[in-house]
């Protein structure tokens, strides 16, 4: 679901995500412009009060905790608390696309810039001091790389 929509939005301006409909129950405003919240463009200080959306935003750090991973997101205001993907082992065990998903991130290369796609919501995490969205299903997150 959310791979469609990223590549949808990467081919278009600015303008035209205002004006392309993305309809979705999620989505009232219904654009492209409404369901995507940029972390390069947008503060993300109160991210529990944005709802539900598709988040896009660098990655800056991946880290495998068991059979779980972490991907840290990039903001474009610092000194906030960490907002941070959850990724539990059973998203990977969902088909071909799930196993596709584990293999990009054993295979994270720190100095290649990855460009996150997202669906769901954010969630303050007080015993870890961070922001969190835990991704429900692999078909809910797209990892766009650089082609070499």
């Amino acid at each position: 679901m959310v791979e469609r929509f990223a590549k949808a939005w990467l081919e278009m301006t600015a303008q035209s995500r205002r004006m392309s409909s993305l309809k979705a129950p999620w989505n009232p405003e219904g654009t492209y412009d409404s369901a995507f919240y940029s972390f390069e463009l947008n503060s993300t200080k109160f991210l529990g009060k944005v709802g539900t959306k598709i988040f896009t935003a660098p990655v800056i750090s991946v880290d495998k905790v068991g059979e779980n991973f972490d991907l840290v997101l990039q903001e474009k205001t610092l000194g906030q608390a960490p907002k941070v993907v959850v990724l539990n082992s059973e998203v990977f065990e969902v088909g071909a696309a799930g196993r596709a998903l584990l293999n990009q991130l054993n295979t994270f290369d720190p100095a290649q810039k990855i460009y996150l796609f997202v669906y769901g919501a954010f969630k303050y995490n007080s015993g870890a001091s961070r922001s969190e969205l835990v991704v429900k299903h692999s078909h809910f997150i797209y990892i766009d790389l650089p082609v070499l």
